[in-house]
């Protein structure tokens, strides 16, 4: 059983004479800050019959300026509370230019929610530091602790809001029985040194390390692309595959994810009923996976979506009673409610039946980094959904998405990398942006105004296609009286 004491690698480290004489930033002359390193330690294992995985995270900046003193006077943490996450063990100094230090007790951490919406659980961890002027040195140390689940892919963050001298992560490789594989890694928008072993850690086992050196700030700009894309970062993961030319690999990724998919289909009397009733008057391909996609986007309850007519008590019950391993299409079908990739499979087996030969797609997303195929890994391809051939073209079908107009992918998934699982050809595809004259927003007044310059009238707005999709996410957590409110302070402000 593995314990963790990766505190004692994390004494204080000696700060240098040149490092309290420094007056001006080294690597971007307009900074306001810079750190001077940032050091992490990861490591996964057992404690307690529990999985964890544990980093813990050293920090040095020199503030150089007024504005770097009121940035740092309090230093924020995100982090997720999904997976039970937790921060603790924080410590920190103050070191003025003569020396002399002030430390931080970790008991004046302050917790706080950022963001709570279905199961997105963003938190925030603020520690305050006191006494600060331009010139000093702040440092901090503090532990991120997942629970509960071994990780086989692993985001090592790289940049911070300020200039970095120098990051390095120590790694310890998850081991056997914990997981199977080799670890792997994969940097985006960095250079990283080479993988290579930690000597000076007698009796405690095997880490690796690697670094990378002047990584500067991540600057936060309007309308810019998905983080992942933006901030230097590297992905560790582990992996059995021993195929590393690419074309071969995602052929071979291909035909296994197809095997994985179609364990949750089925090819029973009542779907085939079924589909043949929702498509019998149908002319074409097009028009009966339309069909069938509305039905399942319509009579299936979708435990993602608090609108699509399910209760927290239906969905609880769901997790429960209903949804196990061998849960498949058929009872999907029968108990009428499903996660979203159960309803997917419940639209492959009924396409299936109705000798629409599906394929199912595994896709990349906007929202996140962009396809690199020579990362041989299915990290990126996050999206599943169902394509069918409607003559020479294909047209791709996500009813697990319920405001999804049938026939239409997702806004970030359209354009994008995908992987096609056809069990005969599966090969790389890029993706199709659907027709702008399908995502409309249709604006009408009919207004008045008042002698005393006042407003009144009517003021209707219109969604379709993916403006449809966004607005009722962005309603769906809501009951109807919060809808209405926000609906209404929305058309006010206009």
């Amino acid at each position: 059983m593995l314990t963790f004491s990766l505190q004692a690698a994390l004494n204080w480290k000696p700060i240098t004479p040149a490092e309290l004489e420094l007056k001006a930033p080294k690597l971007d002359p307009k900074a306001d800050a810079e750190a001077i390193f940032w050091e992490a330690w990861v490591e996964d294992g057992v404690q307690g019959g529990y999985a964890l995985h544990r980093t813990e995270n050293y920090i040095r900046i020199k503030l150089f300026n007024a504005r770097a003193v009121e940035k740092w006077g309090n230093v924020e943490v995100r982090y997720s509370a999904d997976y039970a996450t937790t921060i603790s063990d924080f410590r920190g100094r103050v070191i003025k230019p003569d020396g002399s230090i002030t430390e931080v007790k970790g008991d004046q951490v302050k917790e706080s929610k950022l963001a709570k919406s279905g199961r997105l659980n963003l938190r925030q961890a603020s520690f305050a530091f006191p006494g600060l002027a331009p010139g000093v040195i702040i440092e901090y140390q503090y532990t991120e602790t997942i629970s509960g689940v071994y990780l086989s892919r692993v985001k090592l963050p790289i940049q911070l809001d300020v200039p970095a001298w120098n990051v390095n992560y120590y790694v310890k490789p998850l081991g056997q029985p914990y997981i199977s594989g080799e670890m792997r890694s994969y940097p985006f928008n960095c250079n990283p040194s080479p993988w290579a072993p930690v000597k000076s850690l007698a009796n405690r086992g095997m880490f690796v390390s690697t670094s990378v050196v002047n990584v500067p700030a991540h600057i936060e700009e309007p309308n810019m692309p998905a983080e992942d894309d933006t901030r230097a970062w590297i992905l560790l993961y582990y992996s059995e595959e021993t195929e590393r030319k690419p074309e071969k690999y995602w052929k071979s990724l291909g035909k296994k994810l197809n095997d994985e998919y179609r364990k949750d289909v089925k090819s029973s009397g009542e779907i085939k009923a079924l589909a043949a009733e929702l498509t019998q008057d149908k002319p074409n391909p097009q028009a009966k996976a339309d069909a069938l996609a509305v039905f399942c986007q319509t009579k299936i309850k979708n435990t993602a979506y608090a609108a699509n007519g399910i209760t927290a008590q239906e969905r609880e019950s769901f997790f429960k009673k209903l949804k196990n391993d061998n849960y498949n299409a058929d009872d999907t079908l029968k108990n009428k409610i499903g996660a979203p990739f159960d309803i997917l499979a419940l639209f492959f087996s009924l396409a299936e039946a109705a000798g629409l030969e599906p394929v199912f797609v595994a896709g990349s997303s906007a929202d996140g980094a962009l396809f690199r195929a020579d990362l041989l890994n299915r990290y990126l391809l996050r999206n599943r959904f169902v394509a069918i051939k409607t003559g020479t073209e294909w047209a791709y079908y996500n009813p697990g998405i319920p405001y999804l107009p049938p026939g239409m992918l997702d806004v970030d998934e359209q354009g994008q990398a995908a992987l096609l699982c056809d069990p005969k050809d599966p090969k790389l595809i890029m993706l199709p942006f659907s027709q702008p004259q399908y995502s409309v927003l249709d604006r009408k007044a009919k207004l008045k105004m008042a002698e005393d310059g006042s407003i009144d009238g009517v003021i209707e707005i219109s969604h379709f296609g993916h403006f449809a999709v966004q607005g009722k996410r962005d309603l769906d957590s809501l009951n109807q009286a919060e809808r209405e409110e926000r609906t209404k302070k929305s058309l006010e402000a206009r």
